[in-house]
């Protein structure tokens, strides 16, 4: 082992020191001027030892010798650092300061952050004037039909020509609402539902002032169309958005106005663009006991040997639904739809409005011709029964068809529901024709 004399001990001990104090200074010149700033990943203060020495252990041999010196080295590297954190921190605070001003700018500009109605929207159908959620009362436009660029058509006037205005919005949530459009221009209008293309849901076509109920929480469009040719002034029109009041009862209420119609108040539950409160003409010309005839099994429409008629099903309820059940559905079941050669026959479920028919005075053999044009053809549901009131016993079944032909098996009376697969004003062609052998 070398020895170290004392001499050369002491000598070592001060150049020792020296490069202590040269590296303690330099760490104190490094951290002033990277103060702010993210240290070096490969450079790790407490890993290099807390005096800059390397032995791993955060104590410096020279320590005791040097204390003095240290210390007013570390006061004026602690009265710098404090400096720096001083300065650090008004920064900081002053950072803070202008990023909550700029904060407080964007919250008093923009409020909640959501957009501003009505606006105008480069939507699939071409410029559209998007209203947010409609709001209760009057809400008025101002239409320029220039303004638009689309080629829609509501299909109201062959004649009519030039863009059509299109106006999105949305329903308020959980309330049904009654709207009514009106303008004192030559205007047609169409509420389509989900969207604005032609090929989307649309419900009936107006040439004039309309009142259409909707249901609450859904994207709809109003489509508007000039009927005057290229209208040079902006038109006027009126959206009244009302909420719907609610129909006593289950079903409603109705009652008779006279001999031949029926006022009712029916709730909605598939087809927004029945309006809640209707006055109608009964199919028959009979207005009995608060129902047009027709509505139930105790007062079906008498048919001896032929009817005709031509309308919208709104003045009847559900007060019948043909239902075979899935238990029942095997070989006795009766009440079932379908296509018996390829074996896709299903139970029947029919709780639409219906329409009952009976059909008087049949000899065995006699053919009863039922044909019915329906819009959607595909909802009807034709039923034939011997005891109307079983809802679970069918001698004939068709859904979907227009053209059937029945044959009866006995003399007798047999009852025709028309009825279709859910709650829907319909328009119907019904023509009933008895051929006798």
């Amino acid at each position: 082992m070398m020895r170290i004399e004392p001499h050369k001990k002491k000598r070592r001990m001060v150049v020792m020191s020296r490069w202590s104090i040269m590296a303690l200074v330099l760490l104190l010149i490094l951290s002033v001027s990277c103060t702010g700033d993210e240290p070096d990943p490969g450079y790790n203060l407490l890993a290099n030892g807390a005096n800059g020495s390397n032995d791993g252990n955060g104590q410096d041999e020279d320590a005791g010798m040097d204390s003095d010196l240290d210390a007013a080295t570390d006061a004026e590297g602690d009265a710098a650092l404090d400096a720096d954190a001083e300065n650090d921190a008004d920064a900081e605070n002053d950072a803070d300061a202008e990023f909550d001003a700029d904060a407080e700018l964007d919250v008093d500009d923009g409020g909640n952050g959501g957009d501003e109605y009505p606006q105008e929207v480069d939507g699939p159908c071409g410029l559209m004037i998007d209203l947010g959620e409609l709001e209760w009362g009057e809400n008025q436009l101002e239409v320029d039909f220039a303004d638009f660029d689309n080629q829609l058509s509501t299909g109201c006037d062959d004649t009519a020509d030039g863009a059509a205005a299109i106006y999105k919005f949305i329903t308020p949530p959980a309330i049904s609402g009654v709207l009514e459009v009106k303008s004192t221009a030559a205007i047609a209008g169409q509420i389509r539902r989900g969207g604005c293309d032609d090929g989307a849901d649309s419900f009936n076509c107006y040439d004039d002032d309309f009142e259409i109920a909707l249901a609450p929480g859904v994207t709809y469009f109003l489509i508007l169309e000039s009927l005057d040719g290229d209208m040079e002034l902006p038109a006027d029109v009126t959206l009244g958005f009302s909420e719907m009041e609610p129909c006593p009862g289950d079903l409603g209420e109705a009652f008779c106005v006279d001999d031949s119609r029926l006022e009712a108040c029916r709730e909605l539950s598939t087809s927004p663009d029945i309006p809640r409160r209707f006055t109608v003409e009964c199919p028959s010309g009979e207005c009995v006991n608060d129902q047009c005839v027709g509505d139930s099994c105790a007062n079906a429409i008498k048919v001896s040997d032929s009817f005709h008629w031509t309308g919208q099903n709104m003045a009847f309820f559900d007060n019948h639904n043909s239902i075979e059940e899935l238990i029942n559905s095997g070989d006795d079941a009766t009440c079932l739809v379908g296509d018996a050669d390829d074996q896709t026959l299903e139970p029947l479920d029919s709780p639409g409005w219906e329409m009952i028919f009976e059909i008087e005075d049949l000899e065995d053999g006699d053919l009863v011709h039922i044909d019915i044009d329906h819009v959607p053809q595909h909802n009807l549901i034709v039923i034939v029964k011997d005891t109307c009131g079983d809802e679970e016993i069918c001698l004939a079944t068709w859904k979907g068809d227009s053209q059937m032909v029945f044959e009866a098996q006995s003399a007798g009376n047999i009852f025709v529901i028309v009825d279709t697969v859910m709650e829907i004003n319909g328009f119907f062609d019904i023509s009933i024709e008895v051929e006798k052998q």
